[in-house]
């Protein structure tokens, strides 16, 4: 992304999902390494915390709404692998609780029901965590 947007590689925000501990070597790795890491976990309360129970469940939504506005351009990624994505982004179930939050299905449930994991759904969906004022294209 760096190199299409002519930006030093080490100044785009690489946000990592570290809920579970999966994440927290990758995260030091890059930090390490002077890349600008940045620690989300996904089963914290949302920002919107009226609307959505958990971060996670508002990444997934954010993308969805981004998508209803035609502010998502994925036209120059293979074909193929738009495809996945959009398979991907299209799967999860979500319900609204008894306090009025929409939550979307846990990983576990998604991973089980559609025999894999939706991993690249998830790294789209953190790549655009609070990018609500730009178009987002993928290159």
């Amino acid at each position: 992304w760096g190199k299409a947007t002519d930006t030093d590689p080490k100044e785009v925000p690489i946000r990592i999902d570290v809920t579970g501990g999966l994440g927290a070597g990758p995260f030091d790795a890059l930090r390490a390494a002077d890349f600008y890491a940045v620690e989300v976990n996904s089963s914290e309360q949302a920002e919107e915390k009226e609307q959505f129970r958990n971060v996670r469940s508002e990444l997934w939504f954010g993308v969805r709404e981004r998508a209803k506005e035609r502010q998502l351009d994925l036209s120059r990624i293979p074909a193929e692998l738009r495809e996945k994505l959009i398979r991907e982004w299209s799967a999860p179930r979500y319900r609204v609780d008894g306090s009025g939050h929409k939550v979307v299905e846990t990983k576990e449930v998604l991973k089980k029901r559609l025999g894999y994991s939706p991993d690249l759904a998830d790294a789209a969906n953190l790549a655009f965590m609070g990018r609500d004022d730009a178009r987002l294209i993928f290159w």
